[in-house]
């Protein structure tokens, strides 16, 4: 009996459900003859077969105002968000590889290890162990592959922008020389094979050309010629202290770098002929000398008799000639009965170091005169060799 009640309930409540859907069907027809949306395409019209199928798509309903989106609309806008973000990805994924690419590259470069050819087995690397290097100190190491590095760096710079013509010689000779020039020691310096030479003759006290020492002012550029040496080719053909040279041959010479001016044009083979056009006076008058260069022996000594007979000397500088010079002017003391003596070293540059040591044997008594020492205690004795001295070797130091 229970059974029976309750299909007849079931029964019931199917039926009322069937007729509902009946109801909500009927109405929404009777909306639709009332508002049609879209008219039905003809079969052999394809555009209005596509643009029925996209109108099926997309029903409004005019009186609760809801939108109701057909199927192929949400599909095609939802496969183009996918792209879009996948295009985007991948975008920045090609960026960023790129990206960190190069600053690979660049740090690839910058840590490579530099290895001595001298000694394959020792390298000096970019990194931790070049931080320990740095400084100064016995154990301080300069770090080759980073300067190399940055080398090569100012190479492409100079060969992509520099507007002129690179002289590649200049340019490595400059570097040698900052090289030496970071240590900060006016005596240490680096020299090319013609400025060595240029020293050497220098050194050496004579050399061919005229006899005469000149200066220019650094405001002006003005070259004037301080100093005649006595017996000159210069002083024999008439030229004087105070003369302002303003043409050597044709080339006018005024401002011009003082080597390039006595090494090229004034210097030259020994019997050569050189004109010399010089300013003088308050009227700038214009003289023009021939001047024949023949071989100069630089006076780097210079002496004289102060009062109280003490005889002066005044050495410019050591070269070659100085000792020569020197013992001749204390010959003339001998002679003059000079009882004392003066040595004058003031704004003396330096120079050889053999030409002092023969100076201070000739006047001082046996034993040793100087020495040197280098870095690490290693020492080197001078002695006086004279075993009997002029009187000067004996008492000009240490008579009353």
């Amino acid at each position: 009996m229970l059974d029976e009640n309750v299909n007849d309930e079931l029964k019931t409540s199917q039926g009322a459900t069937d007729n509902t859907r009946d109801v909500q069907a009927n109405e929404e027809v009777s909306q639709r003859e009332q508002n049609p949306i879209f008219q039905e395409p003809s079969a052999n019209d394809k555009e209005s077969k596509y643009q029925a199928a996209q109108n099926t798509g997309n029903v409004q309903n005019t009186d609760n105002k809801r939108h109701i989106q057909g199927p192929y609309g949400s599909t095609y806008l939802g496969l183009g968000l996918i792209l879009g973000l996948v295009a985007g990805l991948f975008l920045s994924a090609v960026t960023v590889t790129i990206f960190f690419a190069n600053r690979f590259s660049e740090s690839s470069k910058n840590s490579y290890s530099y290895e001595s050819s001298d000694d394959p087995d020792k390298s000096i690397s970019k990194g931790s162990n070049s931080k320990d290097k740095k400084g100064s100190g016995d154990d301080a190491e300069l770090d080759m592959g980073k300067i190399g590095n940055k080398l090569e760096n100012l190479q492409k710079i100079i060969d992509k922008n520099f507007l002129f013509d690179e002289n590649t010689e200049d340019v490595e000779n400059g570097i040698y020389k900052g090289f030496m020039s970071g240590l900060k020691d006016p005596y240490t310096v680096y020299y090319t094979e013609e400025e060595y030479n240029d020293l050497m003759q220098d050194t050496s006290g004579t050399y061919y050309g005229i006899g005469a020492m000149i200066n220019k002012n650094v405001n002006t550029g003005i070259i004037t010629i301080f100093k005649v040496f006595p017996g000159s080719p210069a002083e024999e053909a008439g030229i004087m202290p105070g003369d302002i040279i303003y043409k050597v041959g044709d080339v006018d010479v005024n401002g011009m770098d003082l080597e390039v001016l006595v090494g090229t044009y004034i210097k030259g083979a020994e019997g050569s002929a050189v004109e010399i056009t010089v300013i003088r006076g308050d009227d700038a008058k214009e003289h023009t000398f021939s001047v024949t260069r023949r071989s100069i022996e630089v006076p780097t000594v210079e002496s004289k008799i102060l009062e109280d007979n003490i005889g002066y000397v005044k050495i410019n500088q050591f070269d070659e000639v100085t000792y020569p010079q020197f013992k001749s002017s204390i010959e003339e003391f001998k002679q003059q009965s000079v009882t004392k003596l003066v040595i004058d070293l003031r704004d003396n540059p330096g120079g050889l170091l053999s030409a002092t040591i023969d100076m201070l044997d000739y006047i001082l008594p046996e034993g040793v005169v100087l020495y040197t020492e280098d870095k690490n205690g290693k020492r080197e004795e001078f002695t006086s060799q004279r075993k009997f001295k002029t009187r000067y070797g004996h008492s000009c130091f240490d008579q009353r």
